[in-house]
């Protein structure tokens, strides 16, 4: 049905590329020198490749029969809609071709207006290329991949709306917390996978501890230094001290620490899993109004 096949492009992980963009774009805009239709297409560039890497990767993972194993909750092992056939694998590939092709074309209209841009469009372009077939099996690599390439989101979408070279030191510190918030939530979602991401050689943190208790504290860690990289950005004047207000989500960031200590099977995860979402959706809420007001 065709539902489904919207269901299965609209994952609720869109949010982290669409935060992560707006992000970029709204302290390009702080700057006060804005590219609105710039701005715009970058948001939706970065939406629909995003929604084609996801596609890819839910056919990936089915195709090499890791989905055929896990275990299914809202926010881990993979697709639910094609592992049980409600959906076309075929046909989702399909999709995120189409979408990918979309993304390409609203890449190159951009880079007409900045060429500096082309150092960020090879980068995705190479890291939808070699990421699940490659980095993934590196080992510690996962992670920090991800985080990497959605900080790349926020300084491509800086100088898209508008932004200078010159101007991006400050907004990095929030830059690298907005991308770091995507590794955090690569690593607990696949606290539930990491016994079948394993056995079909991934080499994430999440795997290459073996132990909830370490994993627990490389979380804690990564969240500790998105809060300690905006205190010095509100220090040192660079960002605005409404951005403070990402310190409210430090309860839901120990509550998660926990869970993930005493983690014992997907479904009881759940709950934590959504609670780390919600935490990471509400930091980058605070942060774009922090740009805003």
């Amino acid at each position: 049905m065709l539902k489904h096949y919207v269901i299965e492009s609209l994952e609720p992980s869109l949010y982290f590329g669409f935060f992560t963009s707006l992000i970029g774009v709204l302290a390009a805009a702080r700057t006060g020198h804005f590219l609105f239709l710039q701005a715009s297409l970058v948001i939706a560039g970065i939406l629909i490749a995003q929604a084609g890497v996801n596609l890819l990767d839910d056919y990936q993972d089915y195709m090499s029969g890791l989905d055929k194993e896990t275990v299914k909750t809202k926010f881990s092992g993979g697709s639910a809609l094609i592992a049980k056939r409600l959906i076309d694998p075929k046909k989702v590939l399909y999709i995120s071709m189409s979408c990918l092709s979309i993304a390409a074309v609203i890449g190159v209209s951009l880079l007409v207006y900045n060429q500096l841009l082309l150092p960020f469009m090879v980068f995705g372009a190479l890291a939808i290329l070699f990421y699940p077939r490659y980095i993934v099996k590196i080992p510690l690599m996962q992670e920090p991949f991800v985080a990497f390439s959605f900080v790349m989101v926020c300084v491509g979408s800086f100088l898209a709306a508008g932004g200078s070279l010159a101007g991006l030191a400050y907004p990095l510190l929030a830059f690298i917390p907005a991308g770091l918030l995507v590794g955090i939530a690569s690593l607990a979602h696949s606290v539930p996978d990491a016994r079948f991401d394993a056995k079909h050689g991934r080499r994430s943190i999440t795997v290459v501890l073996n132990s909830n208790h370490k994993r627990a504290y490389v979380y804690l860690s990564f969240y500790t230094m998105t809060y300690v990289l905006v205190v010095s950005g509100v220090i040192l004047g660079g960002l605005p001290i409404f951005s403070l207000s990402v310190l409210l989500t430090i309860p839901l960031c120990v509550v998660v620490f926990n869970a993930i200590r005493s983690y014992r099977d997907p479904k009881s995860f759940e709950g934590s899993m959504g609670r780390n979402a919600l935490s990471a959706f509400i930091y980058y809420l605070l942060l774009a109004i922090a740009f805003v007001i």
